[in-house]
């Protein structure tokens, strides 16, 4: 885990975790070698496993289950609605489909339950797993705009595009329509 060495694991400001004072019996950091059959199974088997732990973590009664427990209240409203119909295949489908909320809500879940304190590694993967996802999604951005001047160059006349950017806590609809076909067309082509 060299790439973590420069990476803040300083607590986040405001953390409900921040004031607890149990701790995780491992760190993060040493779970995969205290736990190594654990960690394996979860790599190849991961939504049997994120299933397993939230069915733990709810002492085996599925009557509690909610959708992400709660968490992700917004995300999940419209799920909590059949979930009481069947909470075991509302499980499955949460542990394959929303893998990453599925995981975070087990862990806000189990340190609710405990009254643990966050631990630093944790805290260094949850930035760390932050910015990858705001790479994705610039990169994915950048495709889009390469793709959507290009096809402009082509002289089509297309729908007025939105692209749907995300930035921390705010979410931002852009029309290119604006982009004049006419001046694209002269360009050339590229190449690398």
């Amino acid at each position: 885990m060299a790439c973590c060495c420069c990476i803040s694991d300083d607590e986040v400001e405001g953390d409900k975790y921040g004031e607890n004072t149990e701790y995780f019996l491992i760190p993060l950091k040493d779970a995969p070698c205290t736990a190594p059959c654990c960690c394996i199974g979860a790599f190849i088997f991961c939504p049997c496993a994120v299933y397993n732990v939230r069915v733990q973590a709810l002492e085996n009664d599925m009557k509690q289950y909610t959708c992400c427990q709660g968490y992700y209240a917004n995300c999940t409203k419209m799920c909590d609605q059949n979930a009481d119909n069947c909470p075991e295949c509302c499980l499955c489908l949460e542990a394959t489909l929303c893998i990453s909320c599925s995981i975070s809500a087990t862990r806000m879940l189990v340190m609710d339950q405990f009254a643990l304190h966050s631990d630093a590694y944790d805290r260094k993967m949850i930035r760390i797993s932050n910015m990858c996802q705001f790479l994705s999604v610039r990169v994915c951005n950048t495709a889009a705009a390469m793709s959507f001047v290009r096809c402009r160059a082509r002289g089509k006349q297309h729908p007025p595009v939105f692209v749907y950017l995300i930035l921390p806590s705010l979410s931002v609809f852009v029309d290119f329509s604006f982009l004049p076909a006419a001046d694209l067309r002269h360009r050339r082509a590229v190449r690398p």
